[in-house]
């Protein structure tokens, strides 16, 4: 307890202490006592504050003592200056340093030559210019250091270490209040005048780069702000030890800032908390420098939903600024404009209004009506009373931010362009979507700048906004609408390139379905006008970028990447995943130990990323979806693709052949069929005691949904792209036409009978994945098959052993049961075989947070079942060209918007496995094994899709009427790639060793006979 006592009076004198030693020189040393004596007593006290109060009186007296002493006046204004700004009474201490610069001033005039004291004259100044841009008085902080600078040019040269500091500081400054070619134009200067220094000093250079990635990024250009802030990442750690320690963290706090403008929020939190976890460790807890950090991480939680962990960062930024500055100060009304916009997002009215207002009305005594830090809390206002339907009053808040905001950042802002896009909103609620539209025009010229666009991300919504609202309007308006969907491929390709964390990407991906959905509903608009191609064509990649786009890009990615460079990306990639994943439960358990370690193991990777940070993004710009007429190139002409989009409002279709396409649109008023099909599908033991009435009640339902989803495919083969609730149903269970005296399952007309199908997660990772089979000679199966007689958690199953004996009975490969059937063997042998079929249990579930996972046999080193989780399988790096999961609940995951079913299934193909054989329910143990066995036997000559239906229809010529229910046969789905693929039989097998056999008695023999001879 007496060492933290401690600790706490000596880092403050030390900090003092070390002030006071800068100011000493040969003249000043007369005058020690005036500081030896202060510091003394600092030691001395029980309280910081108390000594700070009674040290400054002490030299108020000692300033009465000396009114002849010109000397001696001078250091004791300086003096109180420093005491005055370290105990944050700022305005008191611009008071001591203008008297002290009165004085220099005096003397100066009063000297005939040149003032011998013209340097302390440029200190004072800079010390001026300090104070006021503590102050935040940006302007005359620059009228101080400019004056400051001109001294020290004039005495020391453009090139000594104290003019560029001063360089520095005024880029700084600059920067602060938004002259960014000025600020430019500092750092330039003082980075060429560094270069030329015999000694290099890497501080100045570091403070420098920082500044420089600022601007960078307040410009949007975020290539070169990550370069130079890389490059100050390197030059810190080439000289740590003699640099200050906190440079790194301001590095950091950039690199982060620039995540944030990228929507790369998880890895800029990740920064944050490293920055909050070092900073700790560096100053004490009520230092100014966490403000910022708190402030930082608070708003990521915002960002991320997670608004009650926000509340509690911006409340310790709040305490830290009330110890520093009192109540008084902007940053002050900044945070509770942050606290007022959080309480706001919880639905607490009254608590964000009082938040609010508290932040204007300290605004309003520390600055005039019209400056920019009324825009904040103003806005928020607007906001709040948007959702309680006040229009007038929202347009109104507006009008005044927006006027504030033009005069402050001039009409090219992202903020200038939100504003425009509330006022949007606003109209729109009230109907007058004529004037709406006029907003968002006004939103998309706010956030381009020199023809380039500022914010990506924001240029989205803007979009989408203007042609939602385009739609209530003429057809003119609609056909100039369409023209902005055009630039929207390179700007999610742009924001998708920035991003290297899944959550990240994920959430990008999901929050782009918006504009997909709008943008799909304009088209087939113009489409019902005018059926020109073009709008087809638009449809295809506006639904494109919203399937397992993650997922089609690792595909691509394979084909370009050799082998090494595969594997170490994959690990990579599945390290971050399963880190990731464990942070999100830790922080809906709130365990803050876990969350802590975690998060800093997440961002040691994330180091690693980023040295590789030029390689991905090079690799991401080829990444775009598969064209329309290149897909429709590789199809057969009894092929059919069906594409479906799950819309606001509709279900959209697209059928693709080779050379036709054609667009459906449904009212989304069927998901009560499919629920009841779902129902009807997965609850068999209903059929059982009432069969007919049962059947008859499926036929029914299955009929309804194949009238609305499959009834004019006239292609025999089906390839099925999904959308939210139809990746949970068997298409082939649908019927196609109602048998009315049907008795029982049996009985009903099954698409499966019509139609050959298979599905695909999207249309581009469908035409990549027909081109995966890579090892046609090595058609060998590697089997596992493990019992689960140990296991209390699991039921034993019966029928795997006879799977896979099945296997072994007739095709090559290596097989395992029981306990050798574990997880390493199954790991160590994955890539020595063609085909991998996996008889045993498995799980998963539609939450996010429990990871799904395959059982493999109890290992004998933990005496447990051996678990092969997701993120073990994305390491994998498959070479099969087949992945057969005769398990259960192996295509079933919870549903990510935009990205599709989050199943055991997609990790096996981002792992490489071009085509894998599904479930998508708990399946039947029996009936599993008479499909399988049976698509195997087809396997050996026919395609992929074409063995399955196959298995499906002799499963149902054997099935009673009851056991004929599709939950006992349609469970199985192919996903991917479904050509047919080479298998080594036994019979091929046995008849090569024969001939070898034969053919080496015939050599033996002729060897004898010609020794004999």
């Amino acid at each position: 307890m007496f060492l933290n006592f401690a600790r706490y009076i000596y880092i403050p004198f030390k900090e003092i202490l070390k002030d006071l030693l800068k100011l000493f020189s040969p003249v000043q040393m007369k005058c020690i006592h005036i500081y030896v004596l202060p510091a003394l007593f600092l030691l001395s006290s029980i309280s910081f504050a108390t000594a700070q109060k009674r040290n400054i009186n002490i030299l108020k007296q000692r300033l009465n003592n000396l009114s002849n002493n010109t000397d001696s006046i001078i250091y004791l204004y300086r003096q109180l200056t420093h005491l005055y700004v370290k105990d944050r009474m700022l305005k008191e201490a611009l008071i001591m340093a203008k008297k002290e610069c009165e004085i220099h001033l005096k003397l100066q005039r009063s000297q005939v030559n040149e003032y011998i004291n013209l340097l302390e004259l440029g200190e004072v100044y800079f010390n001026i210019a300090s104070i006021h841009r503590s102050l935040s008085e940006y302007s005359k902080s620059l009228i101080f250091a400019e004056k400051s600078l001109k001294i020290y040019t004039s005495k020391l040269g453009k090139s000594h270490p104290e003019t560029l500091s001063i360089y520095r500081f005024l880029a700084g400054t600059y920067y602060l209040n938004k002259e960014y070619a000025a600020s430019l134009k500092c750092i330039h200067l003082a980075m060429d005048f560094h270069a030329k220094l015999e000694k290099r000093n890497p501080e100045e250079e570091l403070n420098l780069q920082i500044i420089l990635g600022c601007i960078y990024i307040q410009k949007a250009e975020f290539d070169k702000a990550q370069k130079i802030l890389i490059d100050a990442q390197d030059l810190y750690y080439q000289y740590e030890k003699k640099v200050d320690k906190d440079l790194l963290n301001r590095i950091y706090t950039n690199l982060a800032s620039l995540k944030l403008k990228q929507r790369a929020t998880i890895e800029a939190l990740a920064y944050f908390l490293e920055i909050a976890s070092n900073r700790r460790k560096l100053y004490h807890e009520n230092h100014l420098v966490l403000r910022t950090t708190y402030t930082d991480i608070g708003f990521c939680y915002y960002t991320l939903g997670n608004y009650h962990k926000a509340l509690m960062y911006h409340r310790k930024s709040l305490r830290v600024l009330y110890n520093n500055y009192g109540e008084l100060h902007e940053l002050v009304a900044f945070t509770h404009n942050h606290i007022g916009g959080t309480f706001r997002m919880l639905e607490k009215e009254d608590s964000a209004k009082h938040h609010f207002y508290k932040s204007i009305k300290i605004n309003k005594i520390l600055f005039d009506k019209n400056d920019y830090n009324l825009i904040d809390p103003l806005w928020q206002l607007a906001k709040l009373n948007f959702k309680n339907k006040e229009f007038e009053t929202v347009q109104s808040l507006l009008e005044k931010c927006i006027i504030i905001q033009k005069q402050h950042y001039g009409k090219n802002h992202s903020d200038l362009a939100k504003m425009y896009l509330d006022m949007s909103l606003s109209l729109k609620e009230q109907a007058n979507y004529k004037k709406a539209y006029e907003f968002t025009q006004k939103a998309y010229a706010a956030n381009c700048k020199n023809e380039r666009i500022i914010d990506n991300f924001l240029m989205l919504t803007i979009i989408e906004l203007n042609i939602r609202m385009s739609i209530c309007l003429p057809v003119s308006k609609i056909k100039k609408s369409f023209l902005l969907l055009n630039p929207i491929d390179s700007i999610i390709e742009s924001c998708q390139k920035e991003l290297n964390f899944q959550t990240d990407k994920e959430n990008l991906i999901a929050d782009i379905r918006n504009i997909c959905n709008t943008g799909i509903e304009l088209c087939y608009l113009l489409y019902q006008l005018n059926k020109e191609k073009k709008y087809i064509e638009k449809i295809f990649q506006l639904i494109e970028h919203n399937k397992a786009v993650l997922l089609a890009i690792q595909i691509k990615e394979q084909f370009f990447l050799n082998k090494n460079a595969k594997n170490k990306q994959q690990q990579l990639h599945s390290k971050i995943t399963r880190i990731e994943k464990e942070w999100k439960k830790a922080e809906y358990y709130n365990d803050s130990v876990q969350i802590v370690n975690l998060q800093h193991q997440l961002f040691e990777y994330h180091k690693v990323q980023e040295k590789n940070y030029s390689q991905v993004k090079k690799r991401l710009t080829s990444q775009k979806p598969i064209e329309l007429k290149v897909l429709q190139n590789q199809l057969s002409e009894k092929q059919q693709i069906l594409n479906y989009f799950y819309g606001n409002e509709h279900l959209y279709i697209l059928k693709i052949k080779k050379n036709t396409i054609q667009l459906k649109q449904l009212n989304l008023n069927f998901d009560k069929e499919i629920d009841e099909f779902s129902n009807y599908l997965l609850k068999p033991e209903q059929s059982h005691e009432r069969l007919i009435e049962s059947c008859q009640k499926y036929d029914k339902c299955a009929n309804i949904l194949y009238q609305k989803l499959l009834s004019d495919s006239n292609c025999s083969q089906l390839v099925i792209i999904a959308d939210g609730k139809l990746n949970y149903i068997p298409f082939e269970a649908l019927t196609i036409k109602k048998n009315n005296e049907a008795r029982g399952y049996h009985q009903l007309n099954y698409a499966l009978f019509k139609y050959t199908m298979s599905y695909a997660t999207s249309a581009s990772s469908y035409y990549y994945q027909q081109y995966k089979h890579t090892n046609k000679k090595n058609g060998k199966i590697l089997g596992i098959a493990p019992n689960y007689k140990e296991e209390s958690e699991l039921i034993a199953l019966k029928s795997n052993r006879l799977e896979v004996k099945y296997l072994e009975s007739n095709f090559d490969g290596n097989y395992y049961y029981d306990k050798q059937a574990n997880k390493e063997t199954f790991k160590e042998q994955c890539n020595d075989y063609n085909i991998l079929h996996l008889a045993l249990h498995g799980y998963a579930n539609q939450n996010e947070l429990d990871e799904g996972k395959l059982y493999f046999a109890s290992s004998a080193k933990d005496g447990l079942s051996s678990k092969l989780y997701s993120h073990e399988i994305l390491q994998l790096s498959l070479e099969s060209d087949f992945v057969v999961l005769s398990a259960c609940q192996t295509g079933i995951g919870y549903w990510k918007k935009g990205e599709g079913v989050m199943s055991i299934a997609r990790d096996f193909m981002y792992s490489g496995a071009p085509s894998v054989l599904i479930t998508l329910w708990q399946i039947n143990d029996k009936s599993s094994h008479i499909i399988v066995q049976e698509f195997y036997e087809q396997l050996k000559d026919l395609p992929k899709d074409v063995s399955l239906q196959q298995s499906k229809k002799h499963y149902l010529k054997k099935a009673s009427a009851f056991y004929a229910h599709p939950y006992f046969w349609s469970g199985y789905i192919l996903l991917g790639n479904k050509n047919r693929i080479y298998i080594d039989t036994l019979s091929f097998k046995k008849i090569w060793y024969l001939g070898v056999l034969i053919l080496g008695i015939i050599i033996i023999l002729l060897i004898y006979k010609k020794l004999h001879l």
